[in-house]
């Protein structure tokens, strides 16, 4: 598993992206702002991006801010490398979940409402 998902972020906007889940697994979630701003000069990305995944019954999950340095730490052994170029200085959001089979949304917005461009990345992690 392996995906990404972009979109403009507004007030009444929000990056949605579905995933599914056949098997047990550990997956990686990166709410992205400011960690693609070097990519897209010129565009105002989410500035403070909040990440909240929830399961096929709309049931609240777990939700990251740009606070996740410890949850990273643990993403990026689980991901064996693959988020070599997220560093805790982006201001992104991350979560790392194991997650039984089923159907998942994530979401991806602005804390303070603020407009701008964001990215939703899924990885499995094993």
């Amino acid at each position: 598993l392996q995906g990404d998902w972009s979109s403009d972020v507004c007030s009444s906007d929000l990056v949605i992206a579905g995933i599914i889940v056949h098997s047990q697994e550990t997956i990686v979630f990166r709410g992205r702002g400011p960690g693609i701003a070097s990519y897209l000069p010129g565009t105002m990305v989410v500035p403070n991006p909040v990440l909240r995944v929830y399961d096929s019954n709309s049931k609240l999950l777990a939700t990251s801010t740009a606070t996740w340095e410890t949850d990273l730490r643990d993403a990026q052994l689980l991901a064996g490398g693959s988020l070599q170029s997220f560093a805790p200085s982006q201001g992104d959001a991350a979560l790392v979940m194991t997650l039984p089979a089923g159907s998942y949304t994530a979401i991806l917005s602005d804390a303070n409402n603020v407009d701008g461009v964001g990215i939703v990345e899924a990885f499995e992690a094993n």
